[in-house]
């Protein structure tokens, strides 16, 4: 039996969007970018397993150049997160259960910072987005 996808998000900017399913079985996430046009661009990665206490990033560089994404699990006792850009701007992410998703299809992510906080508003974990220099 081949294992089905499930979406697990749809965050649209404008006539724009981003799809994103996820497979447990085979431990794969896989995106696609919607544009007016129809499909701009599809990634996918590996689902690995972090630290419980921890944000675990999925994608790496990859992820956050092409594109423009960042996604992962949310640690334990985590209910909300955000992303401070390098520009100065922050997002607050789409959440699914343990999933997250913050994208920001017209400005550059690498190097985000990134507050997970509890339904108490406290931190819970913080972690810095890959970047081009690190």
């Amino acid at each position: 039996m081949v294992p089905r996808l499930a979406e697990r998000f749809v965050v649209r900017d404008g006539d724009r969007q981003i799809r994103v399913y996820l497979s447990e079985a085979d431990k794969w996430i896989s995106t696609c970018r919607i544009g007016p046009a129809g499909a701009e661009e599809t990634f996918g990665t590996v689902l690995n397993a972090g630290p419980a206490d921890k944000i675990t990033l999925y994608g790496d560089l990859d992820a956050v150049l092409k594109a423009k994404m960042l996604i992962g699990r949310l640690p334990a006792k985590a209910t909300a997160i955000t992303a401070k850009l390098p520009s100065g701007r922050t997002l607050t992410g789409a959440r699914d259960r343990d999933l997250f998703l913050i994208w920001a299809p017209d400005t550059e992510v690498e190097g985000a910072r990134l507050t997970a906080t509890g339904a108490d508003g406290k931190v819970v974990a913080t972690v810095t987005a890959p970047g081009v220099d690190g």
